[in-house]
């Protein structure tokens, strides 16, 4: 199987098509070799392409929940922010991140208010 002479050129115009496409999505890391591509030799160019979507889990506020509860529980806040940093675990675990979030809001704001009102 004979390689078309202009294969390396196309290759090349390629990995600059998406190494550009990569600064300008972070997301997007191309790693290619160093090496020239000979036309003639039958090699694959070296190209990984790595796409990296990071997922950011909100937090749950679980032991300061925990820690409101028992030692600073006025007007059952402590009580409350628990209830909702248990809703957030759930649904941070079930891969509803969106409620999850909105729950971790909850419990933070709880756990904010009644470390207030102790003080």
């Amino acid at each position: 199987m004979a390689i078309h002479p202009d294969y390396g050129k196309q290759v090349q115009s390629l990995l600059t098509k998406h190494n550009a496409e990569a600064q300008k999505n972070s997301n997007v890391h191309v790693y290619t070799r160093p090496t020239a591509i000979n036309a003639s030799a039958k090699m694959d160019p070296d190209t990984v392409v790595t796409i990296v979507n990071p997922v950011e889990h909100p937090r749950d506020y679980v032991v300061w929940s925990i820690c409101s509860f028992f030692h600073a529980n006025p007007f059952c806040l402590g009580l409350l922010a628990l209830i909702f940093s248990f809703k957030a675990r759930d649904m941070k675990v079930t891969g509803d991140l969106q409620r999850a979030r909105e729950y971790s809001k909850w419990a933070l704001g709880f756990n904010v208010a009644a470390l207030i009102i102790l003080f």
